[in-house]
């Protein structure tokens, strides 16, 4: 019974890639580079004309 429960399962989400592979949604997150965002620290916002804005983080 088990095996059969696992069979099912597989076949679920063989059939589930396959739908989201035809819209062009990618499950394979290891091939695509992670996009990584930085802030601008509390030491590169402070300018000599005008104040920093005031910031929590600072």
């Amino acid at each position: 019974m088990k095996l059969l429960i696992d069979f099912l399962a597989g076949i679920v989400a063989f059939l589930a890639a396959m739908a989201m592979s035809q819209l062009g949604i990618d499950m394979n997150r290891s091939s695509q580079p992670l996009e990584i965002k930085r802030l601008p620290s509390c030491a590169e916002m402070v300018d000599k004309e005008t104040p920093p804005p005031a910031s929590p983080d600072c």
